[in-house]
């Protein structure tokens, strides 16, 4: 497995040179084909968001609400992550994500280490994924965005984790399963937000010579996050098409 360019740029084809690529935002169609151009671009930035802003309340009314799983919920919740999530974004391996759900579970869920952080967001993305159309979760709530409590206490634990540690291994593991409940959830700016900038704390990373100064077991896990993020990284940037669409005047 190689890293050696740390390219996130865009691909462009030489057709999209001249012609734009479509995206779900807008697309100018040639004036030589006869179809329809559309721009709902700002419709579409105005409803993420107010998405954010509902996402937040969501998790603020969660604030007070224990994560604490039942031994058989938590059981089933691991094997919902390993069988949707890391089957196909093998993030780390199988025992490993075991070892964090046993620790956590240990503490009762209720340390602020990282062995919670990946247990809670896990969890998260587990009970988003069984996609229980409206029915109550394994906490007993029917929420509007499945697995938010557990979202809600991952967030809270990966905020205390002082800033010198951003670019650990084990950080930026818990940094992406946040990024893809965000993506999950359909929270696409969210979602970018933190996926460019573990894409660009991955790119200091390759830009220094912290990859070889790690130990093999870290490199392999540093391979996976570089190159998961930016399979998330360039489908996000393919939805939203981020260069300006709009200009400000100098005031």
């Amino acid at each position: 497995m190689q890293a050696d360019s740390p390219n996130f740029t865009f691909r462009q084809t030489a057709g999209e040179a001249v012609t734009a690529r479509p995206s779900l935002l807008s697309f100018q169609c040639p004036y030589y084909i006869n179809q329809d151009s559309w721009d709902d671009t700002e419709a579409f930035y105005d409803d993420e968001m107010q998405g954010e802003k509902e996402l937040f309340e969501e998790m603020e009314a969660r604030s007070d609400e224990s994560c604490i799983p039942s031994a058989r919920a938590a059981w089933h919740l691991q094997q919902t992550f390993v069988v949707y999530f890391l089957q196909w974004m093998p993030l780390m391996e199988v025992d490993d994500f075991v070892e964090h759900c046993q620790a956590a579970q240990s503490a009762d869920y209720s340390a602020d280490d990282l062995d919670n952080c990946v247990t809670m967001l896990a969890y998260a993305i587990a009970e988003l994924a069984e996609d229980k159309d409206g029915t109550s979760g394994h906490l007993g709530h029917a929420d509007a965005h499945p697995g938010i409590a557990f979202f809600r206490r991952g967030c809270d634990v990966l905020d205390r984790i002082s800033p010198q540690h951003k670019r650990d291994v084990a950080v930026l593991q818990c940094r992406l399963l946040r990024a893809f409940y965000c993506e999950l959830a359909i929270q696409p700016l969210l979602a970018w937000d933190h996926t460019s900038e573990i894409a660009r704390d991955c790119m200091h990373i390759l830009s220094s010579g912290s990859l070889q100064r790690m130990v093999p077991q870290a490199r392999d896990v540093f391979l996976r996050v570089y190159w998961i993020c930016s399979v998330l990284f360039h489908a996000l940037e393919a939805i939203l098409k981020n260069a300006p669409h709009r200009t400000a005047t100098i005031p």
